[in-house]
């Protein structure tokens, strides 16, 4: 290769080129910046390849650098159509089905180039290389003025068209940046009129990428100094003429540089054209507005009559660093604001008067009146329950505070006798249920206050904000003590004569915990396997704990319907001749898995194969699946055993395990209907407290006996049943 100062001008080049793809491309958040980045890097690659074929020495190798350099000569008039519409705002014509369709006749112009010594169409010759200039001179085809020569002026013709009419539109905010683009898309024109007249100073110098070296750095002056790509033209337009806020820009003689309509509008213009004019000397209907504009005073409300109509403004201005005193002024219109901060100010005078109204009255009831946040702190307090049951100073000193401060205040008062005052402990789950239900409720509460029992009708109501969404609790309670004393001696004796009816009382009591507990943990965790995000090990997970739920509610309505049907009596003994020893190795099958998870052991220790009586299997089934179930989840480590013994009358079954054991005094109580091993308000095992009552009603209606032996550890569960002939 041969570097000549022809070769070294393209490297020049293409080095002012890549400098100015760069540029671009370090804005290219911006309107049209990947753009103009893409046409500079073509016309890098462009520049480069001229180069190498510049100082290549053969003709061939410069063929075959020229035909390299068609990748960018026939795209960069395409690339440079698809800049002019993302610069002057006209983004839905530069779509990708757009952009392919514009490509289709380079692409067939390139095949042409790569395929041109097969039919001479995009240049006929090539002259031998000058030995001086080391240029050769090639002689264009029919191919090479109708393909590329005449597209690329139909593009570069409506490129110049675009921007022409851009710039005398828009000549009044981006006119620098416009006519730079457009004198820096002509350069290529001159080169390539130059060319194609063979005007060159040299014989076989094509000036077309060479002007790309003035092209290049008009581009990286509109880069740097006029902030080219800094601003969006069309967003500005758009932008600024549609605020609401007026905008005006005064110089320091107050002559208008620029306005909006919203300005023109606000001062009461009607004149079109006013830039450059003295905002003095323009006729306008808004005086006291246009003199508030010729200081340099910003002004936060200002007000003045605009037809008839008080209007209040808000005007800023802020110094323009371009030339002292110049000024850039924003006009808002706050009228609206003003009027709505009177009215709130209006508003809130009738509040505090209704306030004072309503405490006034809150203070003189009998009855105790209350408001809590989402938190349970108190927002509002009347004197009643101030003086009876909370023991404050006066109204201001519970707020904020929650109803747990002021008992366990009071109780420190007289630690020694726990019945001091204990009353509001069941408020907390009073509070609780409206806070989950969102409704109102009635309820009772009870307690001693100061060493007295007293005993409230309490209501509770959601507080709602106006959107219907919960903020708070009110609520207010009356002192019915003296009738619940006597509502609860007729009860008494009432229940005395009614044991069925307490004992369905105490079944809803208790079956509300055992059905709300599995049923909140069912739809909580079906809420958390509907969040975004969660991993397929959390929901195996949450369908366990779901699954679990689910069958301690299935378990709890079977007791249910049990016991119902043995108190209504349609329970019948359906005697059947039963293996004792399958049924065993039946049951051993069902609770060995649960066993080995909870690290159990468990032991069949029935010495008969063969034993069968006469009995009702499903009934024997339910004793021995409750004995187990209760084995399980009362034992944490050691083993669980199941046999039976025979008698010449009865046999005896049992269920032995090394669990928490069951103190003496407890052992017939926990035959009864509800009644659990862990009695506690806060056990830790699960449970309705119905397994035992159905062993021992299904044993008793076989004839048979039920009873436990236990002690500080461990238990054994003992049943006989009757034998009956096989």
């Amino acid at each position: 290769m041969i570097f000549t100062i022809y070769s070294l001008l393209f490297l020049l080049n293409a080095l002012i080129a890549l400098i100015g793809a760069i540029l671009a491309w370090g804005r290219h958040s911006s309107k049209g910046a990947k753009e103009l980045a893409v046409l500079m890097f073509a016309a890098t690659f462009w520049s480069f390849i001229v180069f190498l074929e510049t100082a290549a020495i053969t003709i061939d190798s410069k063929i075959l650098w020229t035909k390299i350099s068609y990748l960018a000569v026939v795209t960069t008039p395409v690339l440079y159509l698809v800049f002019v519409y993302r610069f002057i705002g006209r983004t839905y014509l530069a779509t990708f089905t757009n952009v392919l369709q514009l490509l289709i006749v380079p692409l067939i112009v390139l095949i042409l180039a790569w395929t041109n010594e097969y039919h001479h169409l995009i240049w006929t010759d090539v002259t031998s290389i000058n030995e001086k200039t080391n240029l050769a001179t090639y002689h264009h085809g029919v191919g090479f003025f109708i393909g590329y020569m005449s597209y690329s002026y139909l593009l570069m013709t409506w490129s110049t068209f675009l921007l022409a009419q851009f710039i005398f539109k828009h000549q009044k905010t981006f006119r620098s940046q416009g006519w730079i683009v457009l004198l820096a898309s002509i350069c290529p024109w001159v080169a390539s009129i130059f060319y194609m007249l063979n005007v060159n100073i040299v014989e076989g110098f094509d000036l077309t990428p060479g002007s790309i070296i003035l092209s290049g750095l008009l581009f990286i002056f509109a880069i740097l100094k006029v902030r080219l790509l800094d601003l969006v033209p069309i967003a500005r337009e758009a932008l600024v003429e549609n605020l609401l806020e007026g905008i005006v820009v005064l110089d320091d003689r107050n002559r208008v540089q620029d306005i909006n309509e919203a300005a023109k509008k606000q001062l009461g213009i009607e004149q079109a054209h006013l830039l450059g004019e003295d905002l003095q000397r323009i006729k306008h209907r808004v005086t006291g507005l246009s003199d508030a504009l010729l200081t340099q005073e910003s002004y936060e409300f200002f007000e003045v009559s605009d037809l008839e109509m008080e209007k209040v403004y808000k005007i800023s201005k802020i110094p323009l660093k371009t030339k002292t005193e110049s000024r850039l002024i924003v006009i808002r219109d706050i009228t609206e604001t003003v009027e709505k901060q009177k009215e709130i100010q209006r508003s809130e005078e009738r509040l505090r008067s209704l306030y004072t109204m309503f405490r006034l009255m809150a203070d003189n009831m009998p009855d105790m009146l209350w408001a809590k946040d989402l938190d349970k702190r108190f927002i509002f307090v009347n004197k009643a329950i101030c003086e009876e049951l909370l023991k404050a100073s006066d109204t201001e000193e519970p707020i904020g505070k929650t109803l747990e401060y002021f008992l366990s205040r009071e109780q420190a008062k007289n630690p020694q006798d726990p019945d001091w005052y204990n009353f509001g402990r069941s408020s907390k789950n009073t509070d609780d249920s409206i806070l989950e239900t969102g409704r109102s409720g009635v309820f009772d509460e009870y307690g001693t206050i100061d060493g007295e029992f007293t005993h409230q009708d309490v209501r509770k109501a959601p507080i709602l904000d106006e959107n219907g969404q919960m903020i708070g609790i009110v609520g207010s309670s009356r002192d019915v003590t003296l009738q619940k004393k006597t509502e609860t001696e007729l009860l008494i004796a009432k229940e005395r004569a009614e044991q069925s009816d307490r004992l369905k009382s105490s079944f809803l009591a208790n079956m509300s915990h055992e059905i709300r507990t599995p049923l909140n943990s069912i739809l909580g965790f079906i809420s958390l396997m509907q969040e975004p995000g969660v991993t397929a090990d959390e929901q195996q997970i949450y369908y366990k704990a779901v699954k679990s739920g689910g069958e301690r509610l299935l378990n709890t309505i079977n007791d249910i319907i049990e016991l119902s049907r043995i108190d209504s009596g349609e329970m019948s003994i359906k005697n059947t001749e039963t293996d004792v020893a399958e049924l065993f190795t039946m049951l051993n099958s069902v609770f060995s898995r649960e066993a080995r998870e909870k690290g159990l052991q468990l032991i069949n220790t029935m010495q008969e194969q063969k034993l069968r009586i006469v009995c009702d299997w499903n009934m024997l089934y339910g004793i021995m699946t409750n004995l187990l179930k209760n084995a399980v989840k009362y034992t944490k480590q050691g083993s669980i055993e199941i046999g039976c013994t025979t008698e010449p009358d009865r046999i005896r079954f049992f269920v032995k395990d090394t669990g928490i054991g069951i103190p003496e005094n407890r052992q017939k109580d926990i035959f009864d209907r509800f009644v659990q091993v862990d009695g506690s308000k806060t056990r830790v095992y699960e449970g309705s407290g119905l397994g035992l009552s159905l062993c021992k009603a299904y044993v008793e209606m076989m004839g048979g006996t039920i009873w436990v032996e236990s002690g500080n550890e461990g238990s054994t569960f003992y049943f006989e049943l009757p034998v009956h002939p096989v």
